[in-house]
């Protein structure tokens, strides 16, 4: 596993990738994604852009929603990027198939742990 410097690192430098290859919706506005920009979107200084993409200072995960948000792709697509030489982190990033979408013949959760069930003859009492 990785150190919290490493990570930080990793995910640093895909915040960059992004921002430098952001594909801007609007025509009509330079294609570029400047880290003034960004971080204005995100609400934080460039300095702090700057140092996030350094790996220098972590972000919280409330963050890398929102500059995911602001660069256009999901918070997966970041991970994925830092984590990209990493085959065994690479199997939790990959987004799953989500409940509707899978073939479930009971209307039971996947995983049952027996404090979530709950006692009718209990709940009457």
């Amino acid at each position: 596993m990785l150190t919290e410097i490493e990570h930080n690192k990793r995910i640093g430098q895909a915040i960059f990738h992004y921002r430098v290859n952001y594909k801007n919706p609007n025509k009509k506005s330079p294609p570029i994604m400047t880290q003034t920009k960004l971080a204005k979107q995100v609400n934080v200084t460039f300095q702090q852009v700057q140092k996030y993409e350094k790996g220098t200072n972590g972000t919280s995960s409330y963050r890398i929603l929102q500059i995911a948000e602001a660069l256009n792709i999901s918070v997966s697509d970041l991970f994925i990027k830092a984590y990209h030489d990493h085959e065994e982190i690479i199997g939790y990033l990959k987004p799953f198939e989500t409940v509707a979408e899978i073939n479930i013949k009971e209307d039971k959760p996947l995983i049952l742990k027996e404090e979530w069930i709950v006692n009718e003859n209990k709940k009457q009492n």
